[in-house]
């Protein structure tokens, strides 16, 4: 297979010279590494895409799994296996991408220039060389020889690099917005992004610390928060294990002890996800969305999956996302509403078994409601992942690796 590409390749370019011949031969392989790259690519793309569909069937799983009692060390078990899954699948594609992973972008877009990626063009200029057969009688000396032929006198360079240079300044300074400025704002932009990056950055753990611990809360009170909402709705009933009881028909109402039955200090929820949202609308302001978001390429996917992205998220969805107190107030109104308070009135009035079926049916309609609070706070574990996953790669970019840290001390 090899030995055919390359041979076929070198069929359609006999007049061609040599080196022409072997560099066609390496973009023509390069296509293929790139073309072969997308297919894992987009196959990882269309997984990440589903990451919460899959926790969320995930999490229904175990939930049947455990007939409803899900501890929530299994629940955050099941939300770090979902980051870590995406972390994996988010650096594959990376690593992919400089092969030219994006060549057939998923779903149906095509790249062509993807085939020039670095990656793609040396495994190229491998499989040309590894490929190319023998009676061509090719060697890579060859290839030197023949390029060294073509290269200048150095006497002609020193006499042409003053012209070059000139022809050079020439070109910075008569466009119609000279080059040194294009770059003084270039820099000037990435230096302002970078001071907002860093403040993000520390928004983010904070958020993270605390949407943590409301995760913990909501999973652990879920039954709570089902409780409350039954005795709200209906007087007199009340909910636990998946069963409502209604006083008026001879059951004992269940009695919670509310140590360490609320919600810990909603206030810091609501805090930390306003000081985020003004940090995004300072990033908008300052017209340093996309160049913030160029300049942290490993950690955009997980901003985005937190919720809290300064391109395309709207802080109403965030907050609900974030289970605050409107948002847990609207879920439980539209899975417990009064049109289901107004229908198990209305069964309970009727002869014969009509009050125990619609009992049941009122206590099918709280465990559903128990169901979604647990999922939406595995659902807020994983966003609040995403966040320290941001946060740290985030704060590590401006740390620095050895490289950079290298090239630090020698420009200085």
């Amino acid at each position: 297979m090899l030995t055919w590409i390359t041979t076929l390749v070198l069929e359609r370019s006999t007049a061609l010279p040599q080196t022409v011949s072997l560099g066609l031969t390496a973009v023509v392989w390069a296509a293929v590494v790139a073309v072969l790259s997308s297919v894992p690519a987009s196959l990882a793309r269309s997984t990440l895409y589903d990451t919460e569909r899959r926790l969320d069937r995930r999490y229904r799983r175990l939930f049947d799994r455990e007939h409803g009692f899900v501890s929530s060390t299994s629940a955050a078990r099941v939300a770090n296996r979902a980051l870590y899954e995406a972390s994996l699948l988010e650096r594959s594609v990376s690593v992919l991408d400089r092969f030219g992973g994006h060549v057939v972008f998923w779903p149906h877009a095509v790249r062509p220039f993807q085939v020039f990626r670095l990656g793609a063009l040396c495994a190229g200029v491998v499989l040309a060389v590894i490929s190319w057969p023998a009676e061509w009688s090719w060697q890579p000396g060859d290839v030197w020889d023949q390029w060294s032929a073509l290269m200048p006198r150095w006497d002609d360079v020193k006499l042409a690099l003053p012209i070059v240079l000139v022809l050079l300044g020439l070109f910075a300074v008569s466009s119609r917005t000279p080059l040194l400025d294009r770059i003084r704002a270039r820099d000037e932009a990435a230096k302002d992004a970078n001071r907002l990056l860093a403040r993000w950055a520390f928004g983010a753990a904070e958020l993270w610390e605390v949407a943590l611990r409301r995760a913990e809360d909501v999973h652990r009170l879920s039954g709570v928060i089902v409780d409350e909402r039954c005795g709200t709705l209906i007087p007199g009933t009340s909910y636990s294990r998946g069963i409502v009881v209604d006083l008026r028909d001879g059951g004992d109402i269940v009695t919670w002890h509310r140590l360490g039955k609320e919600l810990r200090d909603p206030q810091s929820l609501e805090e930390s996800m306003e000081r985020l949202r003004d940090l995004n609308e300072e990033i908008r302001r300052a017209g340093l969305r996309y160049v913030a978001w160029n300049l942290v390429p490993s950690a955009t996917s997980f901003i985005h999956r937190s919720g809290f992205d300064w391109l395309y998220s709207s802080p109403q969805s965030r907050s609900h996302a974030y289970l605050d107190d409107d948002g847990l107030r609207r879920m439980c109104h539209g899975w417990l509403s009064n049109w289901h308070r107004d229908d198990y009135e209305r069964n309970r009035g009727v002869d014969g078994p009509g009050a125990e079926l619609a009992r049941d049916q009122l206590s099918e309609c709280a465990r559903t409601l128990e169901l979604q609070l647990e999922v939406a706070a595995v659902m807020l574990l994983f966003r609040a992942g995403s966040l320290r996953v941001a946060h740290d790669r985030i704060s590590r970019r401006m740390l620095g690796n050895p490289w950079t840290k290298l090239l630090s001390v020698a420009k200085s």
